[in-house]
Order: structure tokens, then C-alpha cells, then sequence
């Protein structure tokens, strides 16, 4: 404004940026360019700046401290009237967003795998690492390939690189599983054998042992149909795949019809379906009676020397004869 000359119309507003995209806690310097016959300014610089207003002409160096979109006013003040003028600014986002969980599956085998990671909000690029291991062999920016080499448990890092900021890494845990290690001993005194499995990496197992029984218990107890030898397989299975481990086994009575006493008999045999057994010479208190499988297919008390049979189909069946401190296997084969 001239000195010494009233102004006879209102001022017209105006300013330039020194930008208009930057970072947080970026300086932008925001000049006045209103006419000569402006008296004040009004400034407002919008929200999250470091300087909220002013009432000088400038120029004015204001930063931001949060993004978005902010607005700048100002107003041209003279005593004919007033103008007011805006215009935007954007400030770019900062620190980005924390990744989400990408593994899925926490346990993997030794191959490769897929992790994915859902895309984060103004992300230019990922940093990927893989501790140990393994590699990755495949990188498409939010999701990777992985091939584990090495068991154990591995770890898998992503950062989410921004213009103006980054995001906090995010790390996860995989444990490689290989393929499963098994093996078994015994104890083979009689024809009813104890088993005792070895395992490693291993989900689940199966028994074949030879005579049609099997078993998916970590260390059964099985009897067989009868005594001889038998080859006896655990299968050991997981994710990754299996392993068998095959044995041979050589079951024999514990106290056989052999060593029965001159004065015990057992009659009739064969015998009838719903017939009953005779046991003559010494007591025994109860009985147990195996199917040609090995199963337990009837058991009870023997009374005044008396078994009688219910089971349903013929075939060779296994009797147990038991006292407190004794017993004895006696083969016994139903007919119809």
C-alpha cells in the first residue's frame, strides 16, 4: 500500500506454496502475493502444523506433523473490505502400518512355500528376510517362496518400505518338519508282546503285526493268534510323508498246554458253538478267550470247572486260564 493514500477498494487475497505434496514435518513456506492495498492478514494453516496462524504478511515456514489433506486460508484485510483465498496441501503418509500375520500354517515341510502378505496401505516395496534354514528363491513384492533346507524352527522378517516412512517389522516363526524317524524294540517272553516305539517328527503311527491285528497306539501290547514267527511293521506318518520299520518276531507260549499238570484236561476239543468247555485236575479261577486276530473276545469266571463258549463263528481261538499266580494258553477251535 502507497503511504499517505486511502485504499478505495477491497484488497484481493493471494499466496504461493513453496510445495504442495510433502512428508511429515516437511517445511513448506506459504508467501503472500496479495495486492499492494492489503492492511492485515489473516493466516490459518489448517490442522497438525506447527504454526496454527498468523497475523503478519510473512513469508510463513510451517511443517506438518500429520498427514492428509490440509487447508490454508487467508484473508486480505483493508478498510474498503476484505478477501479471503484457500488452497490444499497434501502431506503424505508416515509410518506405515504394522504386516499381518502371512504364515498360515506354522509347521512346514522341507520344500517350498508360498507366504503371502495382504498389501499395506501406500507401501512402494517390501524388505523380506529368511534368518535361516532355508531361502527364498521367489520374490513378487507382498508375497514370497520359501525353500526350507534345514528342521528346526526358522524365522521370517517383512518391513513395508513407504516414501516417507516405514513400517514396524513383523517376524514370524515356521518349524520345519522332516520326514518322520521311527524304530521299536520288544519283549517277546511269551505270545503276548509289549512294544515299545522310538519316534521323531512323527503324527501318528501304525501296526501291522503279521497275524491280521494292528494298532494305531504309540507302544501297544499285542497277543498273537498263536505262537511262530511273524514280521511285525510300524509305519510313522506326518505331513512331510512316512517311514516303515519292519522287524521280524518270534512269539512263544510263556506256559504252554505242555506244562499243563498229568491230571488237568480241557474237553471237548473241537468243540460246538454254545457248547461247554470241561476243565478237569487243576482250579483255575477265571479265563480270557482271543480270536484268531488277537482280540479279547470273552472273558470271565470259571464255575465248578465250566466254560461255555458264545462266540459267533468258528476258527481257532486262544484260551487263557488263569489262577492268582499261574497261566496257561490253550488252543481251542470252534465248529459248527
Amino acid at each position: 500500500m502507497t503511504l499517505g493514500i486511502c485504499p478505495s477498494t477491497p484488497p484481493t487475497a493471494s499466496f504461493t506454496t513453496s510445495d504442495n505434496s510433502v512428508c511429515p514435518n516437511t517445511n513448506i513456506t506459504f508467501t503472500s502475493t496479495s495486492s499492494d492495498n492489503t492492511d492485515t492478514w489473516i493466516w490459518d494453516f489448517g490442522s497438525g502444523s506447527t504454526l496454527t496462524s498468523a497475523t503478519t504478511e510473512g513469508p510463513h515456514i510451517v511443517g506438518y506433523t500429520t498427514s492428509g489433506t490440509k487447508t490454508i486460508r487467508l484473508i486480505a484485510v483493508n478498510t474498503n473490505g476484505t478477501d479471503t483465498v484457500t488452497q490444499t496441501v497434501t502431506i503424505k503418509p508416515g509410518q506405515l502400518d504394522e504386516p499381518s500375520s502371512f504364515v498360515t500354517e506354522d509347521t512346514a515341510c522341507k520344500e517350498r512355500v508360498v507366504y503371502t502378505l495382504a498389501a499395506i496401505p501406500n507401501a512402494q516395496n517390501y524388505t523380506w528376510t529368511v534368518a535361516s534354514g532355508g531361502s527364498i528363491v521367489s520374490n513378487a513384492i507382498n508375497k514370497i517362496t520359501v525353500e526350507w533346507q534345514d528342521t528346526g524352527v526358522h524365522t521370517i522378517d517383512v518391513k513395508a518400505l513407504g516414501e516417507c516412512g516405514d513400517s514396524p517389522l513383523k517376524e514370524e516363526t515356521v518349524f520345519v518338519m522332516g520326514n518322520p524317524i521311527a524304530d521299536f524294540s520288544f519283549d517277546n517272553q511269551s505270545i503276548s508282546v509289549d512294544f515299545s516305539s522310538t519316534l521323531a517328527y512323527t503324527e501318528s503311527v501304525a501296526w501291522d503285526f503279521g497275524d491280521g491285528g494292528s494298532s494305531t497306539e504309540t507302544n501297544p501290547t499285542h497277543r498273537f493268534v498263536d505262537k511262530g514267527d511273524y514280521t511285525v511293521t510300524l509305519t510313522a506318518t506326518n505331513r512331510c510323508g512316512e517311514v516303515q520299520v519292519q522287524k521280524e518276531i518270534a512269539a512263544n507260549y510263556g506256559v504252554g498246554i505242555n506244562q499243563l499238570s498229568n491230571n488237568t484236561s480241557v474237553y471237548p476239543n473241537p468243540i460246538r458253538i454254545g457248547e461247554s468247555l470241561t476243565i478237569k485236575g487243576t482250579q483255575y479261577d477265571n479265563y480270557e478267550l482271543y480270536s484268531p486276530s488277537g482280540q479279547l473276545v470273552e472273558q470271565g469266571n470259571i464255575l465248578s470247572g465250566q466254560i461255555t463258549l458264545n462266540v459267533s463263528s468258528k476258527g481257532l481261538f486262544m484260551l487263557v486260564l488263569k489262577t492268582e499266580n499261574h497261566t496257561v494258553n490253550y488252543k481251542i477251535t470252534v465248529i459248527e
